[in-house]
């Protein structure tokens, strides 16, 4: 629908019957219509130039006639309170726009005169830029609607494309209502109108013209008359001044229908009061990330964020900061910036490869190469390299340095332990999961799964697939404090994956598929011989030993080369093989 309001254009015709009288009192009753953007319309024309005698209307076109000086008293009375519009309809027409064009914004070509070449002609004579032109396309095929707009460009003036014709009165199947919106469409540089011919003993005569400004018309064309039953000519199509006050009122309110704000405020203020808003199912510890689960949803007397605005701020990494109890809501000063780390375990108490930590792969020590692949995420903040407390493994402080990141020492078994001591020193909210032995750790793959965990405001986030060695986890250090709480320690939590998956029924287990181009049958992490030689020549294959490898790259030379990655591609997963250790897990990481 248009944004400024609907023309109404009041057709005088010819119920006036020829008198001077009525159609100075027709003129009146229409200027007298209350409405902000008016026309009046006359129908100049003299009977021997629009007809010849043999014509059945002949005489009635006789008895319609003006003379110049009469029209041009009704069109300078018109023009001093609305704007005015011409018919035309013969040469008689362009000679009363002549002498009268300033008073002139409007004129009209019916389709019936479309090809009129010496009216036409005629007009070719006057200045008409300033002027906008009707032209009623009844009976016209698309094409031919196409062929009359370049023949009518050369006038320079506007053109409005108005459908409907006249008929008195005109059947509703054939007011033209089915044709704007294909205009629209064939058109859109045009703007539309409709003459509505409709019967004006119809309610439907002032439903018409609304339903096609509703489709897209700006300009209704509607006739008047002081009575219907009083008027010679044209009074089945014709509203009375009253009818025709009504429809400019009707036109108003359905202007004003489709202008108010795509929400207005009484509607947002109805929303807000009877909104079924996000409410707290059970307490929520502060550190927490909420979803669904989490989250009931009532009326209440509570303001607090709705369930959009509430995932939107955890989507852009808030967290909460303090607890949230049952059936209250949640607001936004409950929440504040998360903070993210990528915190990677190493130790230099490797049995079947001695000191891997330090091994070179393409130059640089394998340890090295991880923690800068971590570093690279864009979701993550701070890098923490985290061994034990022995002494042994304090030769990894250079590890540390080297690769630019901290540095955290532990408890040597309890890795759950030693994560929490580095989350509580560096004031960490979310961790992202790594052990040094993942040479080519993926940062595309960890941006990955932290948006989806904060996304889905999980505890435990982890990938369902992905080439061994490149994925990491996302654990919520709130989640890895109640794993502590719970089993005083995790003597196994070398597999802290069983911690969280293992318990379901106590962790928001977020388990997410990969894109399928960053999953393959490759074997990517440091733990034998043939690992070494296979991460060592791929490294040199991808060059620059500083650099940080997308993870596309690295796949592509191992698809590409099946020798290579076949080198270590026997080696199994002792977690996915090995049943008695599996079921050992299974029993000892269950919270019961």
């Amino acid at each position: 629908m248009n944004d400024t309001m609907p023309v109404l254009m009041i057709e005088l015709a010819n119920a006036h019957g020829g008198v001077e009288q009525v159609i100075d009192a027709m003129i009146e009753a229409a200027i007298a219509v209350e409405y902000p953007d008016k026309v009046i319309k006359f129908q100049p024309f003299k009977f021997d130039l629009i007809a010849i005698p043999d014509f059945e209307y002949y005489s009635v076109y006789r008895d319609l006639y003006f003379s110049p000086s009469e029209w041009g008293r009704m069109i300078l009375k018109t023009a001093s309170n609305c704007k005015v519009c011409l018919d035309i309809l013969d040469l008689y027409s362009c000679e009363i726009l002549r002498s009268n064009c300033e008073q002139i914004s409007f004129i009209k070509f019916q389709s019936s005169i479309l090809e009129n070449y010496e009216v036409l002609t005629a007009l070719r004579s006057i200045d008409l830029s300033d002027k906008k032109i009707l032209v009623n396309v009844s009976g016209l095929s698309l094409d031919r609607i196409d062929a009359t707009l370049e023949e009518l460009g050369s006038f320079g003036a506007q053109i409005i494309l108005q459908v409907g014709f006249q008929s008195y009165p005109t059947h509703p199947e054939d007011l033209g209502l089915q044709k704007i919106e294909r205009l629209a469409a064939r058109f859109p540089e045009y703007e539309l109108g409709i003459a509505d011919h409709s019967d004006a003993n119809s309610a439907f005569a002032q439903i018409a013209p609304l339903l096609a400004v509703a489709k897209g018309a700006k300009y209704v064309e509607k006739h008047i008359c002081i009575s219907r039953t009083s008027a010679k000519f044209d009074g089945s199509a014709a509203l009375e001044p009253q009818e025709m006050q009504n429809l400019a009122e009707h036109l108003k309110l359905v202007h004003a229908s489709s202008q108010a704000q795509f929400v207005p405020r009484s509607e947002r203020t109805y929303l807000d009061s009877t909104i079924q808003v996000p409410v707290a199912a059970r307490m929520v510890s502060a550190g927490s990330l909420l979803s669904d689960v989490d989250l009931l949803y009532r009326r209440t007397a509570q303001s607090g964020l709705k369930r959009h605005e509430l995932f939107e701020l955890q989507r852009r990494r808030y967290i909460l900061a303090e607890p949230v109890d049952t059936f209250n809501v949640v607001a936004a000063e409950n929440f504040r910036s998360a903070k993210v780390a990528a915190i990677i375990a190493a130790r230099m108490k490797s049995t079947r490869l001695k000191r891997k930590a330090l091994l070179e792969i393409g130059g640089t020590a394998s340890s090295v190469r991880c923690l800068r692949q971590c570093a690279a995420a864009r979701g993550v903040q701070q890098t923490i390299l985290a061994t034990s407390d022995i002494e042994e493994d304090g030769v990894l402080e250079n590890v540390a340095r080297e690769a630019g990141v901290d540095f955290w020492k532990g408890d040597k078994d309890d890795v759950i332990d030693r994560y929490l001591g580095a989350c509580k020193h560096y004031d960490i909210d979310v961790v992202v999961r790594m052990t040094a032995d993942n040479v080519f750790a993926s940062p595309e793959i960890i941006d990955f799964l932290l948006d989806s965990h904060f996304a889905t405001g999980a505890d435990y986030t982890a990938a369902a697939d992905f080439v061994v060695g490149t994925a990491s986890e996302i654990i919520n250090r709130e989640a890895l404090q109640r794993v502590a709480d719970h089993f005083g320690r995790a003597e196994h939590s070398e597999y802290m994956t069983w911690y969280f998956q293992n318990n379901k029924d106590r962790f928001k287990v977020n388990i997410v598929d990969l894109p399928k181009d960053w999953v393959g049958d490759f074997r990517l992490t440091l733990d034998y011989e043939e690992d070494r030689e296979m991460m060592d020549e791929l490294a040199h294959r991808l060059g620059k030993k500083e650099r940080v490898y997308a993870l596309d790259d690295v796949l592509s030379v191992l698809r590409s080369d099946p020798a290579l990655a076949g080198k270590n591609a026997h080696i199994g997963l002792r977690y996915k093989e090995d049943k008695n250790l599996i079921d050992m897990l299974d029993h000892q990481t269950r919270m019961k």
